[in-house]
């Protein structure tokens, strides 16, 4: 009798956790495309089209570190090679800093000065994750010319394409017709 009752309390719990996910209660995952200020058309001047998960350039770093959410993450200074917290960069500590960031089993790199994030790199993203770092605009890793071209406008080149406004830019690497890469930075002026 006993063990049926641990095989139906097992079965509602997993039941539970396979429904909720395996976040803690009141939070959600942040998705991609849930960035609804953002016009139907690329706006070249929006810092907020320039970023992924909704964390984007000429953004608080304690700000993009809540959007994308990394399970683990370092940031060193690179002129003094010393590791600064999150904490000390919002305070805008720290020269030119850059982050190595691990979120869902991959990479994203991040450059932060005076507490602003000014570079979003993200590369290397096994193909069944691409889904998971989305840009704003809701463009895929590995997804075609055609649809960086239908989010973001005509563009030419074979092995990038940028688009830029007067203060931000986005450079998406290319191979053999997709994305592989892209590149968000604050322009220096």
């Amino acid at each position: 009798m006993n063990n049926w009752k641990v095989i139906v309390g097992s079965a509602v719990l997993a039941s539970v956790v396979a429904l909720t996910g395996c976040q803690p209660p009141g939070t959600t995952a942040p998705t991609p495309t849930e960035n609804t200020t953002l016009a139907p058309a690329f706006d070249p001047e929006n810092a907020k089209e320039y970023g992924i998960r909704g964390a984007y350039v000429g953004e608080g770093i304690k700000e993009a570190m809540d959007a994308l959410k990394p399970e683990k993450y370092e940031f060193m200074d690179m002129v003094s090679r010393e590791s600064l917290t999150v904490e000390q960069l919002a305070k805008g500590e720290g020269n030119i800093t850059t982050g190595i960031l691990f979120a869902d089993q991959a990479q994203v790199l991040l450059t932060v000065q005076k507490g602003v994030v000014t570079s979003i790199m993200v590369g290397g993203i096994p193909q069944d994750k691409g889904d998971k770092f989305k840009t704003n605009r809701g463009l895929s890793m590995y997804e075609s010319i055609d649809k960086v071209k239908q989010l973001y406008g005509d563009a030419t080149g074979d092995k990038e394409l940028t688009y830029k406004g007067s203060n931000y830019q986005v450079v998406f690497s290319l191979n053999n017709g997709k994305v592989f890469g892209y590149r968000f930075d604050v322009l220096d002026k």
